[in-house]
């Protein structure tokens, strides 16, 4: 149980000693002997209520000193920013954590996040409306909501705070629709049969839009996550795989190679690795593809040419998900890990009929 007595040593001060639900023994002192006596009934209160398995969070956020923005930001950053091993990842996340700051200052309690009033503008609304005043789009703000929401989510689950600062109901109802790339049929005959396109701009091509992953994934270089480099060692010829490390995924996944990659693959094995060059070179080469077949597009427009093709040929969302390893869907991402090497095969055969159908 608690207990309260005259510090030993300070006589002016009152030492308390309480067990902390999640934090275990704690002490503390005060200067006025009725603060320490009330604090010493809600610690054995609280102590009676964990005993009969009440809630006590309500209680446990009246007694200790409010978190502010920078408490919260800077306890995640030392403990789980700094272990990410994407350097772009942490980034991103800094540059979210400074567009909050920047908003609301490092002094802002988190509690009264989403009830202060700003300017005619409730909580988070206000976040928004001063982004927008400086010209960020509301897909960018977002994106930082979304970023300060995973780390109020790891504060909140690590009990350094009691309640929620933000809540899906904060983000913007209505965000302008994303504009993409709409492939058309006479793109797609001359994306791949372009006659001035030379033979490894085809292959390159081919294998991109057949295995619809993501242009980092197949890459032999990348500075900012060493990890994730596609090596030889990652492609195995006798079981038609290539084992990719995709976008927040620490394990490698495996990917059905076709027969047509896998040639093209055994042409790479000249090179140190499958793709033996950087990101920034890759796109060099798009440039250079898309400038000589006179066709707007970028490399992630390839991974959205083979699922239009999927989801025309096949009238399935999922399947065209399925088919560029993206969780999009709700089914996909239930069921994404558990996606046969089979049903791979079957896409890949959708992919290349509908390709002959062009």
């Amino acid at each position: 149980m608690a207990t309260l007595k005259p510090h030993a040593q300070r006589t002016h001060l009152w030492r308390l000693q309480y067990k902390h639900p999640y934090f275990g023994w704690t002490q503390t002192t005060f200067k006025s002997k009725l603060e320490a006596e009330n604090a010493f009934k809600t610690w054995e209160y609280i102590e009676s209520l964990v005993k009969s398995g009440q809630p006590v969070e309500h209680l446990l956020a009246t007694m200790e000193k409010p978190k502010t923005l920078a408490d919260v930001f800077n306890e995640y950053i030392k403990t789980k920013l700094k272990k990410k091993l994407n350097s772009k990842t942490r980034s991103r996340y800094m540059g979210a954590i400074n567009n909050v700051l920047e908003v609301f200052g490092e002094d802002h309690l988190v509690q009264t996040l989403r009830k202060t009033s700003f300017e005619g503008h409730v909580g988070w609304a206000y976040f928004q409306h001063m982004r927008e005043l400086r010209g960020m789009k509301r897909r960018g703000i977002t994106s930082d909501m979304k970023m300060a929401k995973v780390i109020f989510q790891w504060a909140f689950d690590a009990n350094r705070i009691y309640e929620m600062p933000i809540k899906k109901c904060d983000f913007y109802d209505d965000l302008e629709a994303v504009k993409y790339k709409q492939w058309k049929k006479d793109e797609i005959a001359t994306l791949f049969n372009h006659p001035s396109l030379t033979e490894f701009e085809k292959d390159l091509i081919h294998v991109y839009t057949t295995l619809g992953v993501r242009a980092s994934e197949l890459l032999g270089f990348n500075k900012a996550c060493p990890d994730k480099e596609l090596h030889w060692e990652h492609v195995d010829f006798e079981n038609s795989v290539i084992r990719i490390s995709p976008k927040r995924n620490n394990n490698r996944v495996d990917v059905y190679m076709d027969d047509s990659v896998k040639v093209i693959f055994k042409k790479w094995q000249e090179y140190s690795r499958p793709l033996d060059f950087t990101y920034s070179y890759l796109r060099k080469l798009i440039k250079g593809i898309s400038e000589k077949t006179n066709i707007s597009f970028t490399l992630h427009d390839l991974r959205r040419l083979k699922s239009q093709l999927i989801e025309h040929q096949t009238g399935s969302i999922e399947k065209a998900a399925i088919s560029i390893g993206d969780k999009s869907s709700s089914v996909v991402r239930n069921h994404y890990a558990g996606v046969s090497m089979e049903t791979q095969k079957d896409i890949t055969k959708v992919f290349k009929k509908s390709l002959s159908n062009i």
